[in-house]
C-alpha cells in the first residue's frame, strides 16, 4: 500500500488536467517529501466525554415547574414583582401580569378580568394602592400603616416593645423575666383627597411564552432517528470538557479535540494538515471532503487516554 503522501499524489493526478493542475501536483509532491512526520492527522474523538445538560430559561424569564417552556417575568412595581392574576373566563386559564402604572400614580385593580386603573393624586397627596390619595405622614410619625381601613401614620415602637402587633396602635416586647410587654403608640389618620384624581385604564398584559435554551458552553442538537415518527425529533443540550468540542455525524453526537498538535499544523474540518502542504487555497468544506477520501489517516494524539 502506498503511504498517505503517495495516495494523495495518485488521487490528485487522477483528478487533474492541464498545465495549472500539473504545477499544483508538482508543488504538492515536493511539499509532501519535505514534511517531517505525518503530513495529515485526524483529531481524536471520544463519546464518553460527552455530557447531556439540562436546558435553562433565557435571562429575564422564569420556568414554572408545571410547564416545559419559560415565560416572561411580570413587570416590577415598588421593587416587588406583581403577582399573576387569572382570567376566570379564559379558556386557557393562564397567569397574567398586572402592568405598572406611570410614575406619580398609584394602582387600583378594577377587575382581574378587565383592566387596571392608575390614579394620579393631586399636589400634596400621595397614593396608597387600592385605597386612594392621602396626605403624607407628618414629622414624628414615620411609620405608614396601610393595612387598616383608613391608612394611619404611627410613631415608631419603643425600645422595650419593638415589635408591632396586629393592632397598629400596639407594640410588643419582652421584659427581663421573659414576660410579654405591650406599649401603646400614638397614631394619626391620614387625610384622603376627595377631588382632583385622574384615571387611566390599562389592559392586563399576558405573559409571553419563551423557548428554553442551552446553558453557556453547551450546544443544542435536534436528531431524528430512523425508528421515530416523521415529525418527532429528539432534542437536547450537550457539552464537552475544556479542550474538546461537540460534533454531530448523522445521529451520533460526540466530543472531538479542538486544537491541532502544534503551530506547524493547520485545521481543516476534523483534520489537521502540515502547514507546508498547499491546501490552504481550498475552502474548509472542500479540504475536509478531500481528506475524507483517505481511510488511513492516523489520529493526531496517539495513545490519548479515554
Amino acid at each position: 500500500m502506498l503511504p498517505l503522501s503517495g495516495m494523495m499524489i495518485v488521487l490528485l493526478a487522477s483528478m487533474a488536467s492541464g498545465a495549472q493542475a500539473e504545477r499544483k501536483l508538482t508543488g504538492l509532491a515536493a511539499a509532501l517529501q519535505d514534511v517531517q512526520g505525518a503530513p495529515v492527522c485526524s483529531l481524536n474523538t471520544d463519546w464518553e466525554r460527552l455530557q447531556e445538560v439540562d436546558m435553562i430559561c433565557p435571562p429575564k424569564t422564569y420556568k414554572d415547574d408545571n410547564n416545559d417552556y419559560c415565560t416572561t417575568l411580570c413587570v416590577f412595581y415598588n421593587n416587588k414583582p406583581f403577582k399573576g392574576v387569572t382570567y376566570v373566563n379564559s379558556t386557557r386559564n393562564d397567569d397574567h401580569c398586572i402592568p405598572v402604572c406611570p410614575a406619580g400614580t398609584y394602582t387600583r385593580l378594577a377587575s382581574t378580568q378587565t383592566s387596571v386603573t392608575c390614579i394620579s393624586c393631586p399636589q400634596g397627596y400621595a397614593g396608597v394602592d387600592g385605597k386612594g390619595c392621602y396626605t403624607p405622614c407628618p414629622a414624628g410619625y414615620p411609620v405608614q400603616w396601610n393595612k387598616s381601613i383608613k391608612p394611619l401614620c404611627l410613631q415608631t415602637c419603643p425600645a422595650d416593645a419593638p415589635k408591632p402587633t396586629d393592632d397598629p396602635t400596639t407594640c410588643k416586647g419582652t421584659d427581663l423575666n421573659g414576660n410579654d410587654v405591650y406599649r401603646k403608640r400614638i397614631s394619626k389618620a391620614r387625610i384622603q383627597a376627595v377631588n382632583g384624581t385622574k384615571t387611566v385604564v390599562l389592559p392586563v398584559k399576558i405573559r409571553d411564552e419563551v423557548d428554553m435554551i442551552c446553558p453557556p458552553n453547551s450546544d443544542f442538537f435536534s436528531i431524528h432517528y430512523d425508528d421515530s415518527p416523521p415529525e418527532e425529533y429528539s432534542t437536547f443540550c450537550a457539552s464537552c470538557p475544556p479542550g474538546w468540542e461537540t460534533e454531530q455525524e448523522g445521529t451520533s453526537v460526540f466530543c472531538r479535540i479542538s486544537d491541532c498538535p502544534d503551530d506547524t499544523y493547520s485545521r481543516c474540518g476534523p483534520y489537521c494538515y502540515n502547514s507546508a502542504l498547499p491546501l490552504g487555497d481550498l475552502s474548509e468544506d472542500d479540504c475536509s471532503a478531500f481528506l475524507d477520501v483517505f481511510d488511513c489517516i492516523p489520529e493526531c494524539y496517539d495513545g490519548l487516554k479515554k
